[in-house]
């Protein structure tokens, strides 16, 4: 790599003389210095934007994602010089040859049209016209003739900014489950970090989705995902690897050998990852209820507490990440860890003060009742539900958005509405997911029932009473033939035996999937009773 003081030298002069450079060889300093690995002072992007701004409309496609590159991988916010790109782009892409092709000149490859949208998610600068453009360019071109891992940047940079193409969502999927091994190890993060993002932040109102972004596809896509990356786990950053682990439990996809791989991984190098990564790994396993003794030592425990509590930079010369206090959401996410080792029936290698900041922080969350939650609570009280409760707090944290007493037994009642489930699925969403299993094991003397919106949404008002009539009784019967059992302790202290079969992650989804099919007969049913 060439020295620090080389670029320097070069970054001075492009400063002082950036006026006098012509576009391309503007757009090919700023792409050098943009790869180089080396810091460059903020006063030469300024000026690089300042000379570039003048001269935009004489930049090729290749020069424009150049230009914004070198920005991005400084993150070096360019407000105006971001704007100016985009709307070049959208000017250079409206004009077309009479045949309705595009001109040579304004031609993208794959890999331009990747570091374009890398370059604007980078640095968060969303504009989303030009996304829109990306969108319909990259579908333009067969999917077999994108670079794998530009399929996989694209989709990382849309899903970073929340923007949204099903289109184009649907074909890299199909495209990348079939080309999985040609991606990198931050191939594969971005991928599958992506796809999660989709499925998570797209909650579908309708329980139909287009083919190509169905459930099926997902999985297979996770299938394909997973050998690829416990062959490469070696390879992978600390952040990528904890995506990686994080999109995978998050769309309650199961990959054994990849998070054995990783647990030995992150063992092994736990130096390199921060409070935030640290916490990320521990949910990830608790969501995925995978056990990794290799990774939750008594050194687990002690690094957090380095990261949460030591000094602000890492020692010598080692490159580890700065020490920082976790945040909020990752002490939040320990906390759900150590309610999985009492799940477990496990004593957690935690030091103590860490485990109360994470309670502490866990108990401070609060919830605003969904519009279905109170028309679940109303139609509760009209059948006779006694001493309805809302917002439950349980012994270990957990908020149950309904509690009542029904025959004399104490139920509990979550109404999971469409951010429960991944989109257009009855699959629950991981976080879901470890909520129900978890308010199963540790509470086992409440019956818990889940009013599902794809269930709920399709009764009319009249039927409702009976539809929670229903659940409730079958809550209320199956608690009656079970063994009598004691509600777990709200701190572990040892091991907590439980006394019947633990709630499996199994188990629940199929019982969504169940209630989703209970669902579909039901509303087929009611179409062929108005076709008669």
């Amino acid at each position: 790599m060439p020295s620090a003081a080389l670029f320097g030298a070069v970054g001075t002069q492009v400063k002082a003389r950036a006026g006098d450079f012509k576009p391309k060889e503007l757009a090919s300093v700023a792409w050098a210095l943009g790869m180089s690995g080396h810091t460059t002072p903020s006063t030469t992007l300024d000026a690089i934007a300042a000379a570039a701004l003048g001269r935009i409309g004489d930049f090729t496609p290749q020069g424009l994602s150049s230009l914004v590159y070198s920005f991005a991988a400084a993150r070096h916010p360019a407000p105006q010089l971001f704007d100016a790109v985009a709307d070049q782009v959208l000017t250079l892409t409206a004009r077309a040859r009479p045949d309705g092709r595009a001109h040579r000149r304004a031609t993208f490859t794959s890999q331009g049209l990747a570091t374009l949208a890398w370059s604007y998610a980078t640095v968060g600068h969303g504009h989303p016209r030009l996304f829109q453009t990306i969108g319909r360019l990259a579908q333009s071109a067969p999917p077999r003739v994108l670079a794998a891992q530009d399929m996989a940047t694209l989709a990382w940079s849309f899903a970073s900014l929340g923007h949204s193409s099903p289109p184009l969502f649907g074909e890299m999927m199909a495209e990348l489950t079939r080309r999985a091994s040609e991606l990198s190890p931050q191939g594969l993060s971005n991928a599958a970090w992506a796809f999660a993002q989709h499925a998570l932040s797209s909650p579908s109102t309708t329980s139909r989705l287009p083919a190509s972004l169905s459930h099926d596809r997902l999985e297979a896509l996770f299938r394909s995902l997973a050998p690829q990356s416990r062959a490469q786990v070696k390879r992978f950053s600390p952040r990528a690897l904890t995506k990686t682990l994080w999109a995978f439990s998050a769309t309650n996809q199961r990959a054994p050998e990849l998070f054995d791989a990783a647990a030995a991984v992150v063992a092994a190098d736990m130096g390199a990852f921060d409070a935030s990564l640290l916490a990320q790994c521990a949910w990830a396993y608790a969501v995925a209820d995978h056990d990794a003794p290799v990774l939750f030592t008594p050194a687990f425990g002690e690094r957090f507490d380095e990261t949460a509590e030591g000094p602000g930079e890492g020692g010598g010369d080692s490159p580890r990440l700065t020490l920082a206090a976790p945040s909020r959401r990752a002490l939040v996410q320990l906390h759900q860890w150590l309610m999985w080792h009492q799940e477990r029936g496990a004593q957690p290698h935690i030091p103590s003060g860490v485990a109360s900041r994470a309670r502490d922080a866990f108990l401070a969350l609060e919830g605003e009742p969904s519009a279905m939650q109170v028309h679940v609570r109303d139609a509760l009280l009209g059948i006779g539900g006694a001493d309805v409760e809302e917002e439950h707090r349980t012994a270990q944290g957990w908020t149950v958005d309904l509690v009542l007493t029904w025959r004399g037994v104490r139920v509990a009642v979550e109404v999971d509405g469409p951010s429960h489930f991944l989109s257009g699925s009855s699959v629950p969403t991981g976080a879901t997911a470890l909520k129900t299993r978890m308010l199963s094991n540790l509470a086992p003397s409440t019956p818990l029932v889940n009013v599902a919106w794809f269930t709920w949404s399709t009764l009319a008002l009249p039927e409702q009473p009976a539809y929670l009539t229903a659940l409730l009784d079958a809550a209320v019967a199956e608690k009656a033939d079970a063994p009598l059992c004691e509600e777990a302790p709200a701190v572990p202290h040892g091991r907590v035996q439980r006394r019947r079969k633990a709630v499996s992650a199994a188990t629940l989804r199929s019982g969504f999937e169940e209630m989703a099919r209970r669902h579909a007969h039901g509303a087929l049913e009611q179409e062929g009773q108005r076709g008669e």
